[in-house]
C-alpha cells in the first residue's frame, strides 16, 4: 500500500468513526470500534514500511505482531532475525510477561481480551520455556564472567559476604523441587539509605533448581578465589546443616553468622515452649526479645 492509499484509508477511517459516534448505542461499543479500526490501520502502516506487495508472495513472511498478523518482507533486516516462533519481539515480550504472571490456561484469554489477538496456550508455554532457557544462559554467562570478580587483597579491610539459602518450589512437571540461591557482595557495597534501611549497590547472584551439590559447585567457582581472605570471608546462613558442613569443609577459616531472623524465629519458638504466660503477653515478649 503506497502513501496516497494509506492517507486515503485514514481519511475514510475518520469518516467511519464520526458515523459510528452517531449510531453507537454506548461508549463501550464506540471505543471498541475505534480500537479495532485503529489496529487495522496500524497494521497497514507497518506493512507499508517493511511489507511486500501481494504479487511478491515469494518474499513474504507472515508474522504475528502487536497489531495482529502481518505480511512482511522476509529479507528485511528486522525480519531476518526472527526464527522459530513467527512472532514479533515486542509481542514475544508481552506474551512472556503474561505467561509468567498467569497460568498458561488463562494467558490466551487475557491476550485476546487486551490485544484482540488469539495466541494458543501451548504457544505461550513453549515461548516462556524457550526464553526462560535463554535467560538461564545469560545469567550463567554473567555468573562466570571474570570481570564481575572483586579485587580483594590479603591486607585490606574489605569483607566479602556470602548468603546461602534453600527451599522448595512447586513445579508443573516434577511437583516439589529443591531450590537454592546464593548472593555475594563486598562490605563497601553496603549503603545506608537512612538509619533503619540499607541497600546493596552491587552483588553477584546465582541460583539452582535441583540438588544442593550442583549449587555448591556454582558457589565454589566464584568463592574459591577468595579463600585466602579467611575470617574476612563471612557467610550469613540460616542454620541449615548442609550449608554449615559445606562451609566447614571447603572454607574452614571463614566466619559463619546465623542471620538475625532465623535466630529470632528459633528463640521465639523455644520461648513459647519454656516460658508459660498468658497468650496476650506473647507478642510483647517477642518484641522484648527482638529488642535485645
Amino acid at each position: 500500500m503506497d502513501r496516497a492509499k494509506l492517507l486515503e484509508k485514514f481519511s475514510q477511517l475518520l469518516d467511519e468513526i464520526e458515523l459510528k459516534e452517531q449510531t453507537a448505542e454506548n461508549f463501550y461499543d464506540f471505543e471498541k470500534f475505534c480500537v479495532e479500526q485503529l489496529q487495522e490501520l496500524n497494521r497497514n502502516v507497518v506493512e507499508r514500511s517493511i511489507g511486500v506487495e501481494k504479487e511478491n508472495y515469494r518474499k513474504k513472511k507472515t508474522i504475528t505482531g502487536y497489531y495482529g498478523e502481518m505480511n512482511l518482507n522476509k529479507h528485511h533486516r528486522f525480519i531476518t532475525s526472527i526464527t522459530g516462533c513467527k512472532m514479533s519481539p515486542l509481542l514475544k515480550d508481552i506474551v512472556c510477561y503474561v505467561g509468567q504472571s498467569e497460568c498458561y490456561e488463562s494467558s490466551s484469554e487475557m491476550l485476546f481480551k487486551t490485544l484482540c489477538i488469539h495466541i494458543d496456550n501451548n504457544k505461550v508455554h513453549r515461548l516462556c520455556t524457550e526464553l526462560g532457557e535463554e535467560c538461564t544462559n545469560w545469567l550463567e554467562a554473567d555468573r562466570t564472567d571474570a570481570e564481575l570478580k572483586e579485587d580483594m587483597d590479603d591486607k585490606g579491610e574489605k569483607v566479602l559476604y556470602s548468603h546461602c539459602d534453600g527451599g522448595f518450589v512447586l513445579t508443573r512437571e516434577e511437583k516439589w523441587k529443591e531450590a537454592k540461591v546464593g548472593r555475594v557482595y563486598t562490605s563497601d557495597k553496603l549503603l545506608k539509605i537512612n538509619p533503619k534501611r540499607g541497600v546493596i549497590e552491587k552483588s553477584w547472584y546465582t541460583f539452582h533448581i535441583g540438588d544442593h551439590k550442583t549449587f555448591k559447585q556454582k558457589m565454589e567457582e566464584y568463592l574459591d578465589d577468595y579463600e585466602h581472605l579467611k575470617e574476612r570471608l563471612v557467610f550469613i546462613i540460616d542454620g541449615a546443616t548442609w550449608i554449615h558442613n559445606w562451609i566447614d569443609t571447603k572454607y574452614p577459616a571463614s566466619l559463619q553468622i546465623l542471620d538475625f531472623y532465623h535466630a529470632y524465629e528459633k528463640i521465639c519458638l523455644f520461648s513459647t515452649k519454656v516460658i508459660k504466660e498468658k497468650p496476650k503477653r506473647k507478642n510483647g515478649r517477642k518484641k522484648y526479645m527482638r529488642y535485645y
